[in-house]
């Protein structure tokens, strides 16, 4: 409160009070780094952009843990073009520690809840990080980091299909660039997306237009059909699994794995050693003891392996200790079992088990799936294991 209070005060006023506050603080922690926060916010009101983001960057390494604090110091940083690599490591860093769901702090019955605000926020900490990647001249990591953030974020945003689509175009994909650019500008809206990046985007779009487009309306009717929710998507990959129909929170922090490599798990206590030393495609199951539809899926995932020889089925346990495999399966094959422990869990990104993913022999996902399943039609269509 007496932070608020004193952001409330004349510009000059507000600072002495805000720096007698941090003086009287522990150097880090949240009420730290809101004091940096309020001081960036009278900086950048007294147009010094470049003082403001030096105060966020103090903001977030007051408190690191803080999602939305690494979001604003990483965002500011792209969008100026300065500390982008301290940025990067910040974005980054809240990316890959979510805060876990507990159900004692915050009801069981908020779960749902809960899964939709972490991939709206994820969705966000990827977008920021694809721009900065972008900004940075890493444009084919921007490319894979903004459309996982399109993945997570399930309702259409303009700013990052604007990303997307400037990134595309940096590639030399003028077809992909066209159609996200064409849907960026016709979501576009003034209280949230950036006058430069609307009109980074257009200049980019007219510059692509001649040669590929035509609309008796010219390019704003056509940019004004891009809204509709079933507006023709860019060219996909031409191997393609059916995936759960809608806009699901729990499946988009899995969702957001297809199209790129599954981290090498250890698969010790018994196992191979490392997910990378079982070759081939393989359908990968992260598993716990503790987790009754984890094991009531068991005979499930018996029965497809024994149906499916060409893939490997590898069940990975993420428990504290090694579970006891000979009590849940006693008799193993076709089976591969190994423990991951829960740090697999911090590595993909994950709230809980079961999550299943398809990976092919080059360690790409091709498929993915968050909590029981007892229809593996989402991961080989037609009933059969296609795609190896």
């Amino acid at each position: 409160a007496r932070i608020a209070a004193a952001a409330r005060l004349p510009p000059a006023r507000a600072r002495t009070a805000l720096r007698a506050e941090l003086e009287a603080l522990p150097p880090e922690g949240p009420a730290a780094a809101a004091v940096f926060a309020a001081l960036a916010e009278l900086e950048r009101a007294a147009g010094h952009p470049a003082r403001a983001l030096d105060l966020l960057r103090d903001a977030w390494r007051a408190d690191p843990e803080d999602l939305q604090r690494a979001n604003a110091f990483a965002w500011e940083a792209a969008v100026l073009g300065r500390r982008m690599e301290a940025g990067l490591e910040a974005v980054t860093a809240a990316i890959a520690h979510p805060p876990a769901f507990d159900p004692r702090a915050q009801g069981g019955h908020r779960y749902e809840a809960f899964l939709a605000a972490q991939a709206h926020e994820l969705g966000n900490l990827r977008d920021t990080r694809g721009w900065l990647l972008h900004r940075l001249g890493r444009s084919a990591e921007a490319r894979d980091e903004l459309h996982h953030a399109l993945l997570l974020l399930g309702a259409p945003s303009g700013t990052v299909h604007l990303h997307q689509g400037l990134v595309l175009h940096a590639l030399g994909d003028a077809e992909g660039a066209l159609w996200h650019l064409g849907r960026g500008l016709s979501l576009a809206d003034p209280r949230y997306d950036e006058a430069a990046l609307v009109a980074e985007g257009r200049a980019a779009l007219l510059q692509l237009w001649p040669g590929r487009r035509w609309h008796p309306g010219g390019v704003d009717a056509w940019i004004a059909g891009q809204r509709p929710a079933d507006a023709a998507p860019p060219p996909g990959p031409p191997l393609s699994f059916e995936l759960p129909a809608g806009p699901d929170p729990a499946q988009g922090l899995a969702l957001a794995w297809v199209g790129s490599p599954l981290p090498d798990l250890p698969l010790t206590a018994g196992g191979p050693g490392r997910l990378s030393a079982v070759p081939g495609w393989r359908v990968v199951e992260l598993w716990a003891a503790w987790c009754a539809p984890c094991v009531e899926g068991l005979p499930g995932l018996r029965a497809f392996a024994e149906a499916h020889p060409e893939l490997t089925v590898v069940i990975a346990a993420v428990d504290d200790a090694p579970p006891d495999w000979a009590r849940h399966l006693p008799r193993a094959a076709p089976l591969v079992t190994g423990w991951a422990g829960p740090q697999a869990l911090q590595a993909l990104g994950l709230p809980g088990v079961p999550a299943t993913f398809l990976v092919d022999p080059a360690g790409q996902v091709r498929a993915a799936r968050l909590g029981a399943w007892t229809d593996p039609g989402w991961m080989v269509p037609g009933g059969a294991a296609a795609a190896p």
